[in-house]
Order: structure tokens, then sequence, then C-alpha cells
């Protein structure tokens, strides 16, 4: 996230953020959901962000051998420019989560 624009003004303003985040099985029949509260707050340590970079990076489909040093090396030179992209994380204050199976028709059925 860029340190500019609506986002960036809230979360300067307001740190609490909160989602909720749910999925079906493959017949529809069950659905589960997680709610998350906490804070969130900009990743520093270098560490941290090479993981979040690489996960990115093998999420698109490509080979973090290739391209996690040139991401990497363009966090190293802007960590102290304060207009340069930024990567936050969610420390988690409150997770709760439900499952529950659909009921259709009488009884379930």
């Amino acid at each position: 996230m860029f340190p500019k624009g609506r986002k960036w003004e809230i979360i300067e303003k307001n740190d609490k953020v909160c989602f909720t985040a749910f999925n079906w099985n493959e017949d529809h029949t069950e659905w589960s959901s997680v709610v998350v509260d906490g804070r969130i707050e900009q990743v520093k340590e270098l560490k941290e962000i090479e993981k979040v970079v690489k996960a990115n990076i093998e999420k698109m489909g490509l080979d973090p051998v290739n391209y996690l040093e040139k991401r990497m090396a363009i966090y190293q030179k802007s960590m102290d420019n304060p207009s340069a992209p930024k990567i936050f994380k969610v420390e988690i204050e409150c997770m709760t989560g439900k499952k529950m199976a659909m009921m259709i028709g009488k009884n379930g059925a």
C-alpha cells in the first residue's frame, strides 16, 4: 500500500480492523467462517517483508528464484522513503469462527 490516499488517511486515524472470511464445502451443504479483530501495523523487518513478498510471488505463479532478490532490493532501498509502498499486517486481538450445515427442507433433508 502506498502511504497516501483514503485508506492511508483512515489507518492513520484508526488502526483497528475487522474482517470476515468464509468458505463453502464442495457440495455447498456446509459453510465455515472466521471473524478477525485486531490492529493493522506496518511491517518493518526485512525478514518478515521477504516472507510476504515470496508468498505473493508464488501466488502469482512466478519462480521466487527469479523475482525475490529484485523485489527485496526495492524494499531495502525504500525503507526510509515515506512515499514508497509499505507492507502491513494485522496483529490479531480476537479470532472467532463458526461451522454450520445448511438446513435444506424439513429435518435438514
